[in-house]
């Protein structure tokens, strides 16, 4: 079984997780195969416009079998979204500096 692994994972709400990943060439093909006949998409907007998977929660359950760090980056987004307040990492920049008084 494939072990790629997951780059960057961000909650989308109700449509269910952005992601980006990597690994072998040909499991990389394979899942990305798998993810199109799921019905996921390619969303060029997704961070900041470099693009990401949109994948329902649970595709991504489905398929976390093929991934070695999964918990592990829902924890993170998890612990993201607490430290931002869900904002992303422009939104919170911007708020930043906006709080500043000048």
């Amino acid at each position: 079984m494939s072990k790629l692994i997951i780059q960057r994972l961000r909650d989308a709400g109700s449509e269910g997780w952005h992601m980006r990943f990597g690994g072998d060439p040909e499991d990389f093909r394979e899942m990305v195969s798998d993810l199109k006949w799921e019905g996921c998409r390619w969303d060029p907007a997704a961070f900041e416009g470099r693009g990401a998977w949109s994948i329902p929660h649970s595709t991504l359950l489905m398929f976390s079998d093929r991934f070695t760090n999964v918990q592990a980056s829902i924890e993170r987004e998890q612990r993201r979204r607490t430290y931002t307040g869900g904002k992303s990492a422009e939104q919170a920049k911007e708020r930043s500096i906006d709080d500043v008084p000048f």
